[in-house]
């Protein structure tokens, strides 16, 4: 690239002129014409630094900025409470799913009364684990050492409990009476 004042700029093909050449979407016809002179000399620096932004991309930069805007609504007024009322009798079995110690709790039959979205879990004979079911109708207790975990899917609720030695899976279903 000759730097002399009488002499054409050459641009990388990137800017979209190289050589004689026309590159379509280029720089405006403006700075495509050849650059005499002193007074021309800042231009031709800016030209040579910054480029000038294709149609396309500016048009996906703006589509990007106002995405977020248009995305943006309000919550649903139905997602802060539990789908169905959770209170009341729920009935079903236990089964197991890990057994690493002959003290694990047997599996059976399980009954769980819910009151005010809680209630307890029956580990074994003297351990009971304090439960809650959340608006989005997750189910999370724990006792020293234990943890549930589970959910509500309409008129059935699944969870294990697991110490990490023993574990239950169980399964209930909301009972009328």
């Amino acid at each position: 690239m000759d730097t002399g004042f009488g002499s054409r700029l050459a641009l990388p093909e990137t800017y979209g002129n190289f050589g004689n050449r026309q590159i379509p979407g280029g720089l405006p016809s403006a700075a495509r014409r050849p650059m005499t002179g002193r007074t021309n000399l800042v231009r031709r620096i800016l030209m040579t630094t910054v480029r000038p932004m294709p149609t396309v991309r500016r048009s996906l930069l703006l589509a990007l900025a106002l995405l977020p805007a248009a995305c943006g609504s309000a919550p649903s007024p139905h997602a802060a409470k539990p789908a169905e009322e959770t209170s009341g009798f729920w009935r079903g079995t236990a089964t197991r799913f890990q057994v690493e110690s002959r003290a694990c709790p047997r599996p059976g039959l399980v009954t769980i009364q819910v009151w005010d979205d809680k209630f307890q879990y029956r580990w074994d004979n003297k351990t009971w684990i304090d439960a809650e079911i959340a608006a989005d109708n997750v189910v999370r207790g724990q006792a020293p050492g234990i943890m549930l975990v589970g959910k509500i899917a309409g008129k059935r609720m699944e969870g294990d409990v697991t110490n990490g030695d023993c574990g239950l899976h169980f399964t209930v279903v909301k009972s009328d009476t």
